[in-house]
């Protein structure tokens, strides 16, 4: 063995890196050869004797004690051989002790991993208060499977989960959302914010930390096993900041303005602020006050716009009732010029003397309606169009005398339909009397009664007015609010309705049909149907106030609630992440007035706005909101500046 460069006395021994020693170190100087690999002393000699003439002399190092007193014998061997039982070094045997340690801890955490009580052995902590079913009675047995994908496999799936295997992260999110999918979207549980990538914005900076199309597991915020009293939902600012490269300090340096936020569509009804308070409260001599309606819900998150009848009614009700008071007839018999269509080979059957002439008259837009759904309706209405009347056809143009006699035929089939007691049919005419239709038909066109099949060979429909009208002779009220009256008038031979004044329900369940339509199949004709019962001016004037808004779905919705169905908390929209909570700033005394953020914005033209269906192209009738205002009380040593303070993660 060579010696150790370390020339001090007190060297402890030669290269510690060796396994084995000599054990003659333990007394003296250690064999000048040393154990071999295997441990064993190769009994080596003190030295190899040279030969000097005739005689052998001892040729042993003086490092070593020089020349022995024995000398070599006479065949030149060395008389002094080292003979030991050599022993570990110390390096060997704290090796030999580690690795025991850790096999014997391996085995005791196979054993662990393997033994049927291994989940209560390895619980990292107790579960939250949220969580904490799911580990009571039966189900503790499988308390870790729950929620851990791994739970419920061997400790040798879980070693080749980690060698080989995929990750366990987004499975255990499935898990998640065993539970929690009536909250969250399923398909986008695991992408960013849990909502389309495709709705997000693009990054303030034009590059985000991790594409939002990533999967980030429910762990990354929510983390368990903290103590029966921890917040699940409590998230740092730095776990926001881990996906959103932009850092800020402070809300009042770094946070940008906010923009068009909350204003980010029209208001459901359409009301200008502005105009209100100038004009018409003072020539009314009304107080203006925002608490005159508006009120925080019972959460005082919301601030919520009180009914109908506490904010308007006292200034509008007769402007609807006047609308109306005429009445709206529904079912009419059109003038008809029945020799030029008998001469152009077109029988209309039975038709009132009186109302046979010159040809005039519509057809209103819930019979248009039905008749779109007809086969020859669907043929007459192509060719003379959504918006016809009557007075338009010209006697001699075979082709719209044709179509003329084709919406009468149609006409009169559904009238029969309904006389039967059609439910589709009835549907369109709330709270009308199967008693008053039949009456008014036996009246005008009586031989439309017979008629129920909806094309010639096609069995005629079963009558169902046993089953419609019960005993109070006219059909359910639909839920969609109050019915008003039906009644003849013998003088211009029509059906009328007289609405029961605001939130009508035959008037709201026209609207709703026809917006419904307008984007189907009869879109052709229920369009411009719409277009015309949604204007302002229109009998119960709804659009005066209710806004009809084509929705990014692509349909067509009439907004009845204050609170639209697009509202920013609605459904899973960026504007969602937003969150705001009246109760809390109102206790403030410098909060107490609306005003203080809600400032009117003068001379705004809000209701052009409305004059299309586009909820996101208007002008708000107040004030952009000053980040300002909130920075005067949101810093750190104040009301807080954390991130979740005002934004949450799922919309």
């Amino acid at each position: 063995m060579r010696f150790s460069l370390n020339a001090r006395d007190d060297a402890p021994y030669d290269r510690p890196q060796q396994p084995w020693r000599c054990g003659l170190a333990h007394d003296g100087p250690a064999c000048p050869v040393g154990p071999d690999g295997k441990g064993r002393c190769p009994g080596a000699a003190a030295c190899h004797p040279v030969r000097d003439g005739d005689r052998w002399r001892c040729n042993r190092s003086p490092l070593r004690g020089g020349p022995c007193d024995e000398g070599p014998s006479p065949d030149g061997a060395c008389s002094v051989a080292y003979q030991c039982t050599p022993w570990r070094s110390l390096r060997s045997r704290r090796g030999r002790f580690v690795w025991g340690a850790v096999l014997a801890t391996a085995g005791a955490v196979l054993i662990l991993l393997n033994a049927e009580w291994r989940a209560e052995a390895i619980a990292p902590g107790p579960l939250s208060v949220h969580h904490a079913q799911l580990v009571a009675g039966e189900q503790s047995v499988e308390r870790c499977a729950a929620c851990h994908s791994a739970g419920a496999t061997t400790a040798a799936a879980w070693i080749g989960h980690v060698t080989f295997g995929p990750p366990l992260e987004s499975l255990q999110s499935t898990l998640c959302m065993e539970c929690h999918d009536k909250r969250l979207p399923v398909e986008f549980a695991t992408a960013a914010h849990t909502m389309d990538p495709t709705l997000l914005p693009p990054a303030a900076d034009g590059s985000p930390r991790r594409d939002p199309a990533d999967p980030i597991a429910c762990r990354a915020c929510h983390r368990e096993h903290q103590g029966r009293l921890h917040d699940l939902t409590s998230i740092a600012d730095a776990n926001c900041q881990a996906c959103h490269g932009q850092r800020y300090h402070g809300f009042a340096d770094d946070h940008p303005e906010l923009a068009d936020w909350p204003y980010r569509r029209r208001t459901a009804i359409a009301f200008d602020h502005g105009a209100h308070q100038a004009k018409h409260f003072p020539e009314e001599q009304r107080e203006f006050a925002c608490t005159l309606c508006h009120q925080a819900d019972a959460t005082g998150a919301r601030m919520l716009t009180l009914g109908y009848d506490v904010t308007c009614r006292e200034c509008h009700e007769q402007q609807i009732a006047a609308s109306t008071a005429a009445g709206i007839a529904v079912l009419t018999v059109p003038t008809l010029d029945v020799d030029a269509l008998t001469d152009a080979g077109h029988d209309v059957g039975d038709w009132p003397q009186d109302a046979t002439g010159d040809f005039d008259g519509p057809l209103t837009p819930p019979v248009k309606m039905l008749l779109a759904g007809d086969a020859d309706g669907a043929a007459a209405l192509a060719e003379l169009g959504a918006r016809f009347d009557f007075y338009d056809i010209e006697f001699d143009d075979e082709r719209q005398l044709a179509a003329a006699a084709q919406a009468i035929a149609a006409y009169k089939r559904t009238l029969g339909k309904l006389a039967a007691g059609d439910e589709a049919a009835a549907a369109r005419f709330p709270g009308l009397a199967l008693a008053t239709m039949r009456s008014w038909l036996d009246e005008n066109l009586p031989d439309a009664a017979g008629v129920a099949a909806t094309r010639e060979g096609e069995a005629p429909a079963e009558p169902e007015a046993a089953t419609r009208i019960g005993s109070a002779g006219a059909s359910p009220s639909p839920p969609n609010g109050p019915i008003g009256r039906w009644e003849s008038d013998a003088t211009t031979r029509a059906l009328k309705y007289y609405p029961a004044g605001h939130a009508d329900a035959a008037l709201r369940t026209w609207l709703d049909a026809l917006a419904a339509a307008a984007t189907g199949p009869h879109a052709a004709v229920a369009d411009p149907l719409l277009r015309d019962l949604a204007k302002p001016t229109a009998p119960g004037e709804c659009a005066l106030c209710h806004s009809l808004d084509h929705a990014d779905s692509g349909e067509y919705v009439m907004q009845w609630r204050a609170l639209s169905d697009e509202s920013p908390n609605a459904e899973a929209t960026p504007a969602a992440l937003t969150r705001f909570a009246h109760g809390p700033h109102l206790t403030q005394p410098q909060l107490e007035d609306c005003s203080a953020c809600h400032r009117i914005a003068e001379g705004a033209d809000v209701m052009t706005a409305y004059a299309h269906d586009d909820p996101r192209a208007f002008t708000p009738g107040f004030a952009a909101l000053q980040k300002t205002d909130c920075a005067s009380c949101h810093r750190p040593e104040a009301a807080g500046d954390n991130c979740t303070q005002c934004h949450q993660y799922h919309p």
